[in-house]
């Protein structure tokens, strides 16, 4: 049958079968051409450009064709007048005010087409159809941008852009999926005028599976940090801060976040009843808590690098170096900020200056001697002496001095030959068995033992 139809149609060759996975061009049919009814005219084949415009992408039964276009323009009197004024010229008109606007319009060139308005390439869309066109060109929720840019292209009315820009902002799918706005300008805070005003407090964790609580002063840049053992409750928040508030005394402010242990009512009730303003950052914004969250950040980083084990001993070293290390706003450590004085380290101890020697103990005893204190009682090595006696037997017992430790310690050998090391307020002279003095009783007030034999 394929043969005979070809013969008909003047195709005269033989047609053998192939499978169509061994054809290497497209099949026949779809390449065989239509013969087109010359009493057909072009101009029903292929309708008129000007008046498709964007009508491909409307939905079945949408008022936006140009017929419509036309005969809304027809009706609207803004529109007429302009068209009046365009065919006829506007000298002839008693133009109304808004139809002047077309008139002032120095963009493009306004035209009259088939009974609408065109600017350039632009048709003129009527008022009564500006909604349905404003939906069509936000089908797909572009933006405000690209909206216009497909509008220019194609339709115009006066305020266009004005009004694209008010459809897409209260269209409530480009609400609902808009990206974050601009982000607003840093403002930072004020510098509290004295230290322990203003407070940050955030925790942090879980580190090594403990959860922390850091705090850090507004003021002098002091940190405080407590391990609460997994705890992030509003009581292990409250006794932490009585601990530190002991410490240093009840602040002005109070700066957290949005935590449960902060906006709890005992929270609440606690601030209140000592006088704190408690003030909330927004919900999640970390920035404006930025002294909190910087320092947790810190103290964070110092813990993931030590070993689980050695975390409580370190912690006390990494609070030290953060209590001693210069800030680089003020030149100050938050140490001498916070309390008027710099805390000593290890490294203070390299300057030969930062440890003075001590005075000698001899000194001391050549000085109180000086002064002529009646008080001060002194003994040597070897002296008869009584000793307070603190077990079981006599209240006191005999002694002789052994080796005097120093101002006034000395260690006493029993009879028994025990050494018992006393204060010189648990000694007294002996003066012998039957009133007989012991040969260096006298030593007691006049006498001084050797220097070189003070500890």
């Amino acid at each position: 049958m394929l043969r005979w139809a070809l013969l008909l149609k003047g195709y005269d060759f033989h047609i053998k079968y192939r499978p169509g996975k061994n054809h290497a061009n497209a099949d026949f049919f779809s390449r065989f051409p239509v013969d087109v009814d010359e009493e057909v005219s072009c101009e029903t084949v292929f309708p008129d450009p000007a008046g498709v415009l964007l009508l491909e992408e409307a939905p079945a039964g949408s008022p936006l064709t140009a017929q419509a276009i036309a005969d809304a323009t027809s009706e609207d009197k803004t529109l007429r007048e302009v068209r009046e004024g365009l065919l006829h010229g506007w000298k002839s008109l008693h133009s109304s005010p808004e139809a002047k606007v077309f008139f002032s319009e120095s963009e493009g060139t306004f035209t009259v087409l088939q009974g609408y308005i065109q600017r350039g390439s632009r048709v003129v869309i009527p008022p009564k159809l500006r909604p349905s066109e404003l939906q069509l060109l936000q089908k797909i929720h572009q933006g405000v941008v690209r909206t216009k840019a497909l509008a220019r292209s194609y339709v115009w009315w006066p305020k266009l852009d004005m009004e694209i820009e008010e459809w897409v902002l209260s269209c409530p799918s480009c609400c609902e999926t808009r990206p974050n706005p601009k982000q607003a300008p840093v403002i930072p805070w004020n510098v509290p005028q004295k230290p322990w005003s203003r407070l940050h407090l955030d925790y942090a964790g879980p580190i090594h599976g403990y959860t922390f609580l850091i705090l850090i002063d507004a003021f002098s840049k002091w940190v405080e940090v407590e391990e609460t053992r997994g705890s992030v409750t509003t009581q292990t928040t409250v006794n932490c801060l009585r601990k530190w508030f002991s410490t240093h005394g009840i602040p002005d402010h109070i700066v957290t976040d949005n935590g449960p242990s902060f906006t709890s009512d005992e929270f609440r009730q606690f601030v209140v009843a000592n006088g704190i303003a408690h003030i909330r950052t927004a919900p999640y914004n970390p920035a404006l808590n930025g002294q909190a969250e910087r320092t947790a950040q810190t103290v964070k980083n110092c813990l993931k690098k030590l070993p689980p084990a050695d975390w409580r001993r370190e912690l006390a070293n990494i609070l030290l170096i953060l209590h001693t290390t210069p800030s680089t706003v003020t030149g100050r450590t938050p140490s001498e900020m916070m309390m008027g004085r710099k805390i000593q380290t290890m490294l203070d101890k390299l300057h030969p200056l930062a440890c003075p020697e001590p005075p000698r103990r001899e000194q001391e005893t050549m000085d109180l001697m000086n002064d002529g204190s009646k008080n001060f009682r002194f003994f040597s090595e070897g002296d008869p002496v009584y000793y307070r006696n603190y077990c079981v037997g006599k209240r006191w017992l005999p002694g002789v001095v052994q080796k005097v430790m120093g101002l006034h310690s000395y260690l006493i050998i029993s009879g028994e030959g025990k050494l018992e090391k006393r204060h010189i307020n648990q000694l007294f002279f002996w003066r012998g068995s039957h009133g007989s003095q012991p040969q260096n009783s006298e030593s007691e007030m006049t006498t001084i033992s050797s220097p070189t034999s003070m500890q």
